[in-house]
This record gives C-alpha cells, structure tokens and sequence, in this order.
C-alpha cells in the first residue's frame, strides 16, 4: 500500500533535497511496498526553449531520476 501526500510547496523538503538547485519545486511524494521514497518535483519556471541547443519548444514528458545522498 502506498503512503501518498500532497500539499503546498515545502520550502524545508526543497533545501534538504537541494532541488531548488535544480530549479524544481517539490510537489509530493509517496512511500513504495518496497520502503522507497519517491519525490513528485516540478520546473518552478517552465521553459520555451531546449536549454542545450536553444530551440524553441515546450514541456511534455517527465523523467525519473533516482536521488541520492
């Protein structure tokens, strides 16, 4: 069973997961079966543009990536 919460942005979860570094905010999170901890982020500013060639565009995927500490 999953442990799933969703709320206002933390400011104190963003710091301890440094995702404004990555320029993320978090917007929820859950437990899995398996004791893992998944993070829901979003961009805090979306983009228009590809940030390596430049080209115009907009968001439509996401990907997963696992944290580390």
């Amino acid at each position: 069973m999953q442990s799933t919460v969703s709320a206002a942005p933390c400011p104190v979860a963003d710091v301890i997961c440094r995702t404004l570094e990555l320029g993320v905010h978090i917007t929820g999170a859950h437990i899995t079966d398996d004791d893992i901890t998944v993070i829901e982020a979003s961009p805090r500013e979306p983009l228009g543009y590809c940030p390596e060639c430049g080209a115009e565009g907009r968001l439509r995927d996401h990907v997963i990536r696992r944290l580390t500490d």
